[in-house]
C-alpha cells in the first residue's frame, strides 16, 4: 500500500487505508472515515485483534515540538512485553507506542490488542509481526501522490 509519499506492506486479509498523514491497519473492518479512528475501532477488537495507527507528525507553529523523543530509523519489531494493559477485567485490551522518523519526517504509532498479553499464535498473526509492526518495510517515498 503505497500513498502520501509512504508506503508498507500490509498481510493480505488486514483491512488498511492510507490518509493524509495517517495509516489505518487491522484486522477487523475500519470504521468510516467520519468515526474517530481510535475509540471506535478499539471497541471492534476482538482477543485475537489487533489494530495499527499510524500518524505522521509535523512541526506547527506555537505547538511544542520535540524531535529528540523520535528515533531516527525505521522502528524495531514489537515484543509482547512492550505492551501495556488498559482497563480492568477480562475485556481489556493492551497498547504499544513508537515513535520514530524516516528521511526527515516524524511518526508516531499506536498498536492495540484486544487482549490484555498479546502473543504470536498464528501464522498470520507472525507475518503481521514481521511485516506490518517491524515497519522496516515502511519508507518515505519522494512523490508527493494523493
Amino acid at each position: 500500500m503505497a500513498g502520501y509519499g509512504i508506503a508498507a506492506d500490509v498481510p493480505a486479509r488486514w483491512h488498511a487505508r492510507m490518509l493524509r498523514g495517517a495509516l489505518h491497519v487491522a484486522t477487523v473492518p475500519l470504521p468510516p472515515e467520519r468515526r474517530p479512528i481510535g475509540p471506535t475501532l478499539s471497541h471492534r477488537l476482538g482477543l485475537g485483534d489487533i489494530g495499527l495507527l499510524l500518524f505522521e507528525a509535523a512541526p506547527i507553529e506555537g505547538v511544542p515540538f520535540d524531535p529528540g523523543v523520535y528515533r531516527v530509523g525505521p522502528t524495531r519489531p514489537f515484543a509482547s512485553r512492550d505492551f501495556r494493559a488498559h482497563g480492568s477485567g477480562s475485556g481489556r485490551h493492551s497498547f504499544a507506542r513508537r515513535n520514530f522518523s524516516v528521511d526527515g519526517r516524524y511518526f508516531d504509532l499506536f498498536v492495540e490488542s484486544g487482549s490484555s498479553r498479546p502473543v504470536d499464535r498464528s501464522r498470520e498473526r507472525r507475518a503481521f509481526s514481521h511485516a506490518a509492526f517491524e515497519l522496516g518495510e515502511l519508507t518515505s517515498t519522494t512523490s508527493e501522490d494523493g
